[in-house]
């Protein structure tokens, strides 16, 4: 295996984990705005719903969601094409397009969040 391939593998294993601890906060936060009698008792009254809408509309946990979702896509894409794809020069235009066009629907949605961080 090439070692870009290791890396790509060890950034989807890594970037998973984190996708999944954000993704339960949001989803728990999410309830702790609608249903927060619920969320207080699940949590030992840690997560109220003002502590819930601090941390479902946070700007940085919204620009680290999507960072890590951008490299768990394109490093799980990568891996996937590698797999499959057995023609180098096919290989390399489906990797560079599968590079591009997350970069282009993502990129600006965390540079408005980035620049409404830095404010």
């Amino acid at each position: 295996m090439k070692n870009y391939l290791k890396y790509c593998l060890l950034l989807t294993e890594v970037s998973s984990i984190v996708l999944l601890v954000l993704t339960l906060l949001y989803v728990l936060s999410g309830y702790g705005i609608v249903r927060t009698s619920i969320v207080r008792k699940l949590t030992f009254n840690l997560i109220n719903r003002h502590v819930a809408e601090r941390i479902h509309h946070d700007i940085f946990l919204r620009l680290l969601f999507n960072i890590f979702l951008l490299v768990h896509c394109l490093s799980g894409l990568i891996l996937f094409i590698y797999r499959r794809v057995k023609n180098d020069t096919f290989r390399y235009i489906l990797i560079t397009i599968s590079i591009l066009i997350p970069l282009y629907l993502l990129l600006p949605l965390m540079l408005i969040d980035l620049i409404d961080l830095l404010k």
